[in-house]
């Protein structure tokens, strides 16, 4: 694993590299494939928090997928490993990560191939953490994380099994996939994995 701390116009963000080991990612393989097919990934307008039209892609929110019984999820099992790790966000020299908690979260998975994108928008979280994933070689162009602020923007590039960390206030895109007719339904697309974090409400702890 690989950490590096960032910032973009005095916002921090994370950048982890290798994030999870080779067993957790065969886990985390086995889901993806499971759920990669037409008609179990949802179509963008049941999936996004941000304005009508804002993505083209595909995808689940896995805590509904999995209610009551999460455990039987290897996604939802394996990406627990971040409430052990808080010191991650802690080290973060940024007042904004210095003290977080959290309790909770939401976990959507989503899943872009060729024309697929997510216009600039904003998280209704406290903080985002973006994961992804691709089968080698890299059949896909594009797909990169953007951060924007005004006219201006930092890109990240989309790194198999690269983990992104920032204030889910950061307004953010996904640049369009490129991807050619011989690739399409071949589960060779974009995997993210976002985990929406909330912070813990101090006050009504135990």
């Amino acid at each position: 694993m690989h950490l590096t701390n960032r910032e973009f116009y005095d916002i921090p963000y994370i950048v982890i590299d290798e994030y999870y080991n080779d067993s957790e990612l065969d886990l985390i393989w086995e889901e993806l494939e499971f759920f990669t097919y037409s008609h179990k990934l949802k179509d963008p307008e049941t999936t996004q928090e941000a304005y009508h039209g804002a993505k083209k892609n595909s995808g689940l929110f896995l805590d509904q997928v999995w209610s009551g019984q999460r455990e039987l999820s290897n996604i939802l099992t394996v990406n627990r490993k971040i409430f052990k790790e808080l010191d991650i966000l802690r080290q973060n020299p940024s007042w904004f990560f210095k003290h977080f908690e959290c309790t909770s979260d939401t976990t959507l998975l989503s899943y872009y191939e060729d024309g697929g994108y997510y216009k600039p928008h904003r998280d209704n979280f406290a903080v985002t953490m973006l994961s992804w994933f691709y089968k080698k070689p890299k059949v896909f162009e594009g797909g990169n994380l953007r951060f924007h602020m005004g006219s201006d923007f930092e890109e990240i590039t989309v790194v198999n099994n690269r983990t992104v960390i920032f204030p889910s206030c950061l307004i953010h895109s996904v640049t369009p996939i490129f991807m050619e007719d011989q690739y399409q339904r071949q589960k060779l697309g974009r995997y993210c994995l976002t985990q929406f974090l909330r912070y813990q409400d101090l006050a009504n702890s135990d």
